[in-house]
């Protein structure tokens, strides 16, 4: 009998690396639009169940690019890229074969809600959020088994964006918990995640985390801010 717990757990490790490996693409990549979008419908497909017949494809204002065997076919997810609250291009993902069906659809639930998070990569006007910043023993590359994700959030929204970014933080953080007890044996029954919330007060007066920010000492890391 096939370990179904153990499964899910393969199955949000494939995802996890799927979006680490597009935000690297994202972050790093210096290259033309063109080859930047080539090489995320690359790694899609990597995040998938069946990704030996899945292929992906992207279309941005008057561009299309997508992976060699990239077709039309009756097992399909789409999700908007949205820029400015304006829809600028939609991804695609395909499989090219029938695997298997799971309630009605070829694909998991939760790959409908991967390919949205590769559309928005954290779409900070979502969740009101300004700034991304890590800290502690995994900024400090000092992290063991047990060590948890210190997360700084500059976030200044409505309370709904708040309660929003919070939810959606802590499912990936149960999420990371199950990849590192699945790795390491170490059981963690809660939240990888350390969230640590500052606003735009926090940040004019360095007050609670936000000290951290810009810092001499104990300085957090920024992954990703807004643009001004």
């Amino acid at each position: 009998m096939r370990n179904v717990r153990l499964e899910k757990l393969f199955e949000r490790e494939k995802e996890l690396n799927c979006i680490y490996a597009i935000e690297e693409i994202l972050r790093k990549n210096q290259s033309e639009l063109e080859s930047i979008f080539r090489q995320v419908v690359g790694a899609i497909p990597s995040g998938w169940q069946f990704s030996t017949v899945c292929e992906a494809r992207i279309i941005y204002k008057d561009m299309e690019v997508q992976t060699p065997d990239f077709k039309e076919t009756e097992w399909m997810q789409s999700a908007d890229i949205v820029v400015d609250e304006n829809v600028e291009g939609t991804i695609h993902v395909c499989y090219n074969q029938l695997i298997r069906m799971q309630g009605g659809s070829q694909f998991l639930p939760q790959e409908q809600k991967l390919l949205n998070t590769i559309a928005d990569k954290m779409e900070f006007d979502q969740f009101g959020v300004k700034g991304l910043y890590i800290c502690g023993s995994t900024k400090n590359a000092d992290a063991g088994p047990g060590s948890d994700i210190d997360l700084i959030v500059h976030q200044q929204g409505t309370d709904l964006q708040q309660r929003e970014l919070i939810a959606w933080l802590q499912g990936w953080g149960l999420c990371l918990s199950e990849v590192n007890y699945s790795r390491t044996g170490y059981r963690v029954d809660e939240s990888l995640i350390d969230l640590h919330i500052v606003n735009d007060e926090d940040m004019k007066k360095k007050t609670s985390f936000a000290a951290m920010i810009g810092s001499c000492h104990n300085l957090a890391r920024p992954l990703k801010v807004k643009e001004k």
